[in-house]
């Protein structure tokens, strides 16, 4: 996510991806100010926390992960990650690890708490945002741009043709694909409110 929440043992703290500024954020939750601004580079995507406590941040360019000690609010590592690969959705695994969705590269990585690459799994094009279920046999993904479906490119676009958004379900051990949920079309207009 570009916005987590962390639970320290006397209040909470909220962490804020900033690609814009090559930075990440934390805000306090009582009054919602900036406490500090971190500059982590790389046009920051997303950040998770995780399980040791340490902040990751996927970073874009170049492609990498930075990471953060939440006690001294400074960068304490920096991994790099495929050229090209553009990092995007990260979210905590087992014993300081992370999941890193690489768009470009169609695939999900395991980063172990060094930075080592552990685990990896195809997922097909495009893979954006991560969620781990609350047991973390289970990595959700969701894919950034639906495939076309049939009769998209006339005016009969089949939209019962069993294709639509997708989320695939990934195995964290052993690692592989399990199954991919397909979402069901909506035929309601796009508003503000809906998408």
């Amino acid at each position: 996510s570009s916005l987590v929440l962390e639970v320290r043992a006397t209040d909470l703290r909220v962490w804020v991806a900033h690609p814009d500024g090559d930075t990440v954020a934390t805000l306090r939750t009582e009054d919602g100010r900036v406490e500090a601004e971190i500059a982590v580079g790389g046009s920051p995507r997303a950040i998770a926390v995780a399980t040791d406590g340490r902040i990751w941040a996927s970073l874009q360019d170049p492609p990498g992960l930075a990471v953060v000690d939440p006690a001294s609010l400074q960068v304490v590592a920096r991994h790099a990650l495929p050229p090209a690969s553009q990092p995007h959705g990260v979210v905590a695994g087992e014993a300081g690890s992370v999941w890193v969705a690489l768009a470009a590269a169609g695939e999900v990585r395991r980063v172990d708490a060094e930075g080592r690459t552990v685990a990896r799994v195809a997922v097909g094009p495009d893979p954006r945002h991560l969620a781990m279920t609350p047991d973390g046999a289970r990595l959700l993904v969701s894919r950034f741009v639906t495939g076309p479906l049939p009769g998209e490119s006339t005016a009969a676009v089949q939209t019962d043709a069993g294709a639509g958004g997708e989320v695939i379900v990934v195995s964290t051990g052993p690692v592989r694909v399990e199954r991919t949920v397909v979402l069901r079309h909506g035929d309601r207009v796009d508003t503000a409110e809906s998408g």
